[in-house]
């Protein structure tokens, strides 16, 4: 196993809490260093026979477990898995955040009715603890009962409306049902939290342009691009939008000088991204462009 040193070890997985990036076999490894080295009898649980370097009143040490505890379900190490729910379950009794964590284990391993019933217990004496609320409509998704899954998020809304990635959520179950109206209407929440986000608007751009509802698509497809001025899919959003509009005899002085600096944006970006292309990956990128550059021809023609 390599050698680290404590603070090397602290100071790495800290790090990886706090950018929220995944990194399962590299915790894990750290996270068997950690316990092996700097805990055991001294902490109390001697549960890994280490030197006992640390000590587990220290609340990273709490907060250290509970990460590898994530990374080892990634892995599915189950018995260093349950090893660490163990010892988490020694020092916080009764705790609705380790159930949850006991749940998230019988989900990794399939078992979700077992799971469902953990979160239906934790809900049982507080409805409105968020994880289990999440977690049971994670499992109601993972079971493929997508109905259930959009009864309960739109239960969780109703006490959490500020939730934009639970909007998003419902958003996607709602797409997947073809129940686009109401699609569009999560997005709309969204946007009323994040109104500066071009994804955000680019997307209910795209949901109304599927619901054929051109002029309101492009409104949006604007926003994108006013928040993102080189944001591509929001500038062949515009032209496809005004292509519509113009077959249905929409087109006027105003919808053509945008489609104009649309078709102009778009040959400058690709023309920009040539020139700063290495020579390997410079001709694709022309062609590429020269694929955009006759597209956008037949389309204003």
């Amino acid at each position: 196993m390599p050698q680290y040193t404590l603070d090397q070890v602290t100071t790495r997985l800290a790090d990886l809490r706090q950018s929220g990036e995944r990194r399962p076999v590299e915790v894990c490894q750290l996270g068997r260093w950690f316990f092996l080295e700097y805990t055991g009898h001294s902490s109390g649980h001697g549960l890994f026979g280490g030197r006992g370097g640390l000590v587990s009143a220290q609340p990273s040490y709490w907060l250290i477990t509970e990460q590898v505890f994530t990374a080892a379900l990634d892995v599915r190490d189950w018995e260093f898995a349950n090893t660490l729910l163990t010892t988490l379950r020694k020092q916080f009794v009764r705790s609705d955040r380790v159930d949850v964590l006991a749940g998230l284990l019988l989900e990794a391993q399939g078992q979700y009715k077992d799971a469902d019933l953990i979160y239906n217990k934790i809900l049982a004496d507080n409805e409105t603890n968020i994880f289990a609320s999440k977690r049971k409509i994670a499992v109601a998704k993972a079971q493929g009962r997508m109905g259930d899954a959009t009864a309960q998020l739109n239960k969780y809304l109703g006490n959490q409306a500020n939730d934009h990635e639970a909007w998003l959520e419902l958003c996607e179950l709602y797409i997947h049902q073809n129940m686009l109206e109401q699609a569009a209407f999560c997005v709309e929440e969204v946007i009323m939290l994040q109104p500066r986000n071009h994804i955000y608007n680019q997307k209910y751009a795209e949901i109304q342009y599927t619901l054929t509802n051109y002029d309101i698509a492009l409104k949006y497809f604007c926003r994108a691009i006013e928040l993102c001025t080189d944001y591509l899919r929001g500038l062949y959003g515009i032209k496809l939008c005004l292509a519509h509009l113009r077959s249905s005899g929409s087109s006027n002085t105003t919808l053509d000088q945008l489609d104009l600096l649309a078709t102009e944006r778009i040959t400058e970006i690709y023309s920009l991204a040539t020139k700063k292309a290495d020579a390997k990956s410079a001709e694709s990128t022309k062609q590429l462009g020269t694929i955009a550059h006759e597209w956008l021809q037949a389309l204003s023609g």
